[in-house]
């Protein structure tokens, strides 16, 4: 069974499910940010091709949106915001043979669908351009003898 994802997909190989790379990301990872998202991002050596360039956890703080409905309508509206615009972020990761650990956290006040897309694709376009201003050369791996 293949990993790779679809093109405007958005599979659960391509969430940011584990805690320690989660808490890897808060703590020790770049932040960026394009209002009203925060971008906080760790970028690795890519692992494998079955993997996916990028992993990718959304949040929308409870001290800003009390109410879980309005919490849980933004994240789904940022996930699809993020399944539309992921291809260039995607192409450049590929390319690059780097992995990317990316949590994306909504900062800002509401805003519709219409809005809040091309917002999303400025965050994105100003992360590739952050990576390719600063390429991580990959670290090899230790060998144990």
């Amino acid at each position: 069974m293949s990993h790779a994802p679809r093109q405007h997909g958005f599979a659960k190989c391509e969430r940011l499910c584990s805690r320690t790379r989660i808490d890897e990301v808060y703590h020790t990872g770049q932040r960026l940010h394009a209002y009203p998202f925060t971008l906080l991002f760790v970028q690795a050596p890519a692992t494998g091709a079955a993997t996916p360039p990028c992993q990718t956890l959304v949040s929308a703080p409870k001290r800003r949106f009390r109410h879980a409905v309005q919490r849980n309508s933004l994240k789904r509206l940022m996930r699809e915001c993020f399944r539309l615009s992921k291809m260039p972020l995607y192409d450049h990761l590929q390319a690059s043979g780097m992995h990317l650990d990316l949590a994306i956290i909504y900062s800002g006040d509401p805003i519709p669908f219409g809005k809040l897309l091309p917002k999303m694709q400025g965050a994105l376009a100003k992360l590739v351009a952050q990576l390719e201003a600063t390429p991580q050369q990959p670290t090899p791996i230790p060998t144990t003898l």
